[in-house]
């Protein structure tokens, strides 16, 4: 209808479904890829899942996954997929309550800076308190050069200094790999890709 306000949060929804559509035509991220190098186990969790890019692949794999994101479109498509042992779940994945040694496997690809400079250190705190012993960590983080940093922006950036301190910091982790993607086109995204295993033991 001509002159119709338009819901802003619905429209952002859309914009951010039609975000995730775009990069899962990619398939997933080389980041779970890796990180599947090192996993065991059966149970995993996908932080800012989207559409499924990197659930899908993690349900192939034979893993049950709770799959978490803000997006109620992005979750309506998921469950419309009905893979294979997921969950999706709606919600704040700065604010999910896992718990504490359940997953084998804790994913999130370019969500985790978006929680901000004060939260997030005590998010990955929470990530790998959620691990099993030898469970994996696989999560980005924005480096300087990050075209998101600007003045103002309530966004987490990193140099590869302050990505071990931060894994270090928890106290329970173990890099196993730390690899940085240098500005590039199209993206210019600027990222730390972080792989961690639980030094907890049994």
């Amino acid at each position: 209808m001509a002159g119709a306000k338009r819901d802003p949060e619905k429209f952002a929804d859309r914009k951010l479904v039609h975000y995730y559509a775009s990069t899962a035509q990619a398939g997933p991220s080389r980041l779970v890829l890796r990180a599947l190098e090192h996993a065991g186990g059966s149970s995993a969790v996908d932080i800012g899942c989207g559409i499924g890019r990197d659930t899908l692949v993690l349900s192939r794999r034979g893993y049950r996954v709770l799959a978490i994101d803000h997006a109620p479109g992005a979750i309506l498509v998921l469950r419309r997929l009905r893979l294979p042992g997921v969950t999706p779940r709606l919600g704040d994945f700065r604010r999910a309550r896992l718990p504490a040694g359940a997953f084998d496997l804790v994913h999130a690809s370019l969500a985790l800076p978006l929680a901000g400079p004060t939260a997030l250190p005590r998010l990955v705190g929470r990530l790998a308190r959620s691990l099993r012993p030898r469970g994996v960590l696989s999560f980005h983080l924005f480096g300087p050069r990050h075209p998101l940093n600007r003045p103002g922006a309530d966004i987490a950036f990193h140099t590869r200094r302050d990505a071990v301190a931060l894994v270090a910091a928890t106290g329970r982790l173990e890099i196993l790999e730390l690899r940085e993607r240098r500005p590039r086109p199209p993206s210019g995204l600027h990222l730390f890709e972080v792989i961690a295993r639980s030094s907890v033991r049994q």
